[in-house]
């Protein structure tokens, strides 16, 4: 990762400590040239990667499939985010966000910014698809869905193409994600 997206702050530095002594808190991270995931101190080899970030005034979107990575940021070129998911409370899931060094606080009760801050998070391997929906216009700030079978992994990455498609209209990922992983190779369709 590039220099700037290694530097934790405090908060972060906290729970990146309390994720490496194995506590349920996973860590999704990426700039314009590499995408991490971590969960349970362990790197998750994933096929797809999808952090968007956006509210009133500034968005970030990155999106990886295979080697590929695209990215649509208002704030710079050289854009990063980190998000740390903490789910040691199960009831109250949390999210720590650092968008290129504005951090943003979320909980399914609260979100500690108030600018209609809308999160989307969506990581698949071979084994398990994860979606993470935080929007601050719902009761439930921060939604958690996972899936182990095709279908329901298929069900997650359409919901996850559909709400960014919405948040970020000109950052069209719509069809390239379902292209690769339902066909494994490179199409070149004009």
């Amino acid at each position: 990762m590039s220099s700037q997206n290694s530097m934790l702050v405090d908060e972060e530095q906290d729970i990146f400590e309390n994720m490496l002594k194995g506590q349920d808190i996973q860590l999704m991270s990426t700039d314009e040239k590499e995408t991490m995931a971590c969960l349970d101190k362990r790197k998750i080899r994933h096929r797809a990667f999808i952090i968007c970030h956006s509210n009133i005034q500034e968005s970030t979107c990155f999106f990886k499939i295979g080697d590929k990575i695209m990215n649509s940021s208002t704030k710079n070129d050289d854009s990063f985010i980190r998000v740390f998911i903490d789910r040691r409370n199960k009831d109250n899931i949390k999210l720590l966000i650092n968008d290129n060094g504005d951090l943003v606080k979320c909980s399914q009760k609260n979100i500690s910014k108030g600018k209609k801050e809308r999160v989307v998070l969506f990581l698949e391997d071979e084994y398990f698809a994860q979606l993470i929906i935080v929007d601050e216009s719902i009761p439930t700030k921060v939604n958690y869905m996972i899936s182990k079978n095709s279908m329901g992994m298929d069900a997650l990455r359409g919901i996850a193409q559909s709400i960014v498609g919405l948040m970020m209209p000109d950052f069209n990922i719509l069809g390239l994600l379902n292209e690769e992983l339902n066909h494994g190779e490179d199409h070149d369709e004009k």
